[in-house]
């Protein structure tokens, strides 16, 4: 079963994520953990605008690098010379941590802090129980300083430290006291417990997976639900089955099929069929897949269609209804 903090984060559909630190500076994507302090100096940097783009866009919640691998923290923490306080930013007084959550605040998003496991600067990495003691610390004032966080990011990306050691994460610990600290938070990591990413750094995602879709033409494209108004009765077929018809009045031309499983209760379809009819007698396939979750999107070649009939073919449990929505 969903907790409340992944149902919102399902529901909220859309993020944007900002990898800024100070491997921007060093125009590389990925800092070694070397470099000075002093090229962080960001001379109009403006946190609001980045929450007016978010919002604009119609993002529902914002995440940022507080630590990236390079290991220089954009907060002025206790923890390591590595950071803001040693930078020209705000005359070594600033903190964008407490910039960018204000921000969000300020343009009702969520706040979501990305903490890298990996720190490629830190003399302690690699010392597996020192270097944890220090990860909580950074974690602790993360969590502890800037009110509430909605959702907070552990990479995977484990390599050598400075002294070529590799480290030993205690990934339980951590993870109780991210939740102590912010209990309402959802935990985003490579196998959970809370969300996990669904494909690759390419922007591949399996094809039982919803892929993300322009925003560009979100609101264009779901504006007419053909469906809206008219009954989708369900019966079971048998202890695992289930199917139910649609009939849209007349003959409408469909391309994109919306359904949804009631996550509240657990995911149970396993395998399932869309198919469509003119006259309710000849079945025609328009897609077919396996899970559905949370929102499951089927695009297929633009038809004329009077009925629809969408079969839960197999499932886990005794499934439940799915909603179903269609569209031009």
């Amino acid at each position: 079963m969903p907790s409340r903090a992944q149902l919102e984060w399902q529901r909220d559909e859309l993020a944007l994520f900002l990898h800024f630190g100070v491997n921007t500076f060093a125009d590389r994507e990925w800092g070694d953990g070397t470099e000075d302090p002093a090229i962080f100096a960001p001379a109009r940097l403006d946190t609001r605008q980045w929450a007016r783009v978010a919002k604009a866009a119609g993002a529902k919640a914002l995440i940022l690098t507080a630590k990236h691998h390079d290991g220089f923290c954009l907060w002025p923490t206790k923890t390591t010379g590595h950071c803001v306080a040693n930078s020209p930013f705000r005359g070594g007084r600033g903190d964008v941590v407490r910039e960018f959550v204000d921000a969000c605040g300020e343009h009702n998003l969520k706040a979501g802090l990305y903490l890298s496991p990996w720190d490629r600067n830190a003399k302690v990495y690699g010392d597996s129980p020192r270097y944890n003691e220090f990860y909580w610390a950074q974690l602790t004032e993360l969590l502890t300083q800037y009110g509430r966080i909605d959702e907070v990011w552990f990479d995977g990306a484990n390599g050598e430290g400075p002294n070529g050691k590799k480290q030993i994460h205690d990934w339980p610990a951590t993870w109780a006291l991210m939740l102590r600290l912010q209990p309402e938070a959802v935990i985003f990591s490579d196998a959970g417990p809370g969300v996990r990413w669904i494909g690759n750094e390419n922007g591949v995602a399996g094809e039982t997976n919803w892929s993300t879709v322009v925003r560009a033409t979100l609101d264009q494209l779901f504006a007419n639900d053909l469906t809206r108004g008219r009954a989708l009765k369900w019966r079971r077929t048998g202890d695992r089955s289930a199917t139910a018809e649609v009939d849209l009045g007349r003959a409408t031309a469909i391309a994109l099929a919306d359904m949804r499983e009631p996550i509240e209760q657990g995911q149970s379809v396993a395998r399932y069929t869309l198919e469509h009819s003119p006259d309710g007698a000849n079945w025609q396939p328009l897609s077919h897949g396996t899970t559905i979750g949370y929102r499951k999107l089927d695009r297929f070649a633009p038809t004329l269609v009077r009925r629809v009939r969408l079969t839960i073919n197999d499932a886990i449990a005794m499934p439940r209804p799915v909603s179903l929505g269609l569209y031009g």
